[in-house]
């Protein structure tokens, strides 16, 4: 009995010390930051003295305090493809364990001592300009002795969302004119969004760029949140009065979470009108096109020229299109005017069939 009894308390020691073992083996975990829309490809570049990088992960090994190495393995699945393909890879000198981010990797004491990397698959990255696709990050742990541990995390996968999202108003058309009780603003819905700032102002002088204009004085709304709408009533959201025959311009930003306060998406600026019910007719010409009358009226006929700088045509009457037949959007009709303007000597002909 007493044989069995102590080959009984020798298995459990011996088991004990096992689990007590095992314990003590440094264990990493990792944590991306999400959504990531779009991020900078200094996000990705781990090297030795990088600093500025947007910070996109926590890694945690613990116990903190013991020495440790790591290796990172980032892979690329293309937009179009549907397999991973490793970009690059590296693996660090032995440092301190604790919790650390991405942009301290080479940055740090967590120095980099070997890494490799695909130079086809990073230079088709640099030409995309963002990252795009999907991203597959591995860490590997390595203890004290330069073993591997025993528990390894899951990899992570990143997807960007949309690497070149824009955002493109709707309402007001640009060059329109507006009921100064109710005027209507409605954008695009960028993936990720949680949010929208509208900016408001008054344009005092054709001279004025939109820029200028939006930046200039006091806004009549100064990018102000809307929540996670895509139209609204501006008249709800004035910070102090428009006043009728005032020309505004309008920019929308949408606002994404992320990583070092998130990032936001900026509309074009565009410009419209308030209706002066009890102005003449002139008052409601659109300076643009008034102005390129001007500048054409030698060449057009007079029947245009007039209707241009009565007001009876506006800038969303005419129809522009792209050397491909697409039509254009009255914001990018706008730099079309604006350009004609800048360089009359381009215009060949101009024709003219009122409806």
């Amino acid at each position: 009995m007493k044989k069995v009894i102590t080959s009984m308390l020798i298995a459990f020691s011996v088991f004990f010390s096992a689990q007590a073992l095992h314990a003590q083996e440094p264990q990493l975990t990792f944590e991306i930051f999400q959504p990531l829309p779009e991020v900078d490809l200094a996000a990705f570049a781990f090297t030795n003295g990088l600093s500025g990088a947007p910070r996109v992960l926590m890694v945690n090994i613990q116990p903190a305090g013991v020495k440790v190495s790591v290796k990172g393995i980032i892979e690329w699945e293309k937009p179009d493809a549907n397999n991973f393909q490793e970009l690059f890879s590296f693996k660090t000198a032995q440092f301190t364990s604790r919790v650390f981010y991405n942009d301290d990797i080479g940055n740090s004491d967590i120095k980099i001592e070997e890494s490799s990397s695909n130079s086809t698959l990073t230079d088709e990255n640099i030409k995309r300009g963002k990252p795009s696709g999907k991203y597959r990050v591995t860490f590997i742990l390595y203890d004290a002795s330069g073993n591997q541990v025993s528990v390894q995390p899951a990899p992570q996968v990143i997807e960007f969302l949309n690497p070149s999202q824009t955002l493109a108003i709707s309402l007001p058309i640009t060059g329109s004119y507006n009921d100064a009780g109710s005027v209507q603003a409605q954008w695009d819905r960028v993936l990720g969004a949680t949010d929208y700032k509208v900016k408001l102002n008054v344009r005092t002088s054709p001279s004025q760029s939109l820029e200028e204009a939006l930046d200039s004085g006091a806004p009549l709304i100064d990018s102000k949140s809307v929540g996670d709408v895509v139209s609204v009533n501006l008249r709800s959201y004035l910070d102090r009065e428009w006043h009728p025959g005032d020309e505004l311009v309008m920019q929308v930003a949408a606002v994404i979470p992320g990583p070092g306060g998130g990032s936001e998406v900026k509309s074009g600026i565009v410009n419209f009108f308030i209706k002066d019910n009890n102005s003449t007719e002139a008052n409601t010409v659109n300076p643009q096109l008034a102005e390129l009358a001007e500048m054409l009226k030698s060449s057009i006929p007079n029947n245009l020229y007039e209707d241009m700088t009565t007001g009876k045509i506006q800038l969303y009457d005419l129809k522009f299109s792209d050397e491909t037949g697409a039509s254009l959007q009255p914001n990018e009709a706008l730099d079309v005017v604006n350009y004609l303007k800048a360089h009359p000597d381009l215009i060949i002909k101009v024709t003219y069939s009122p409806k």
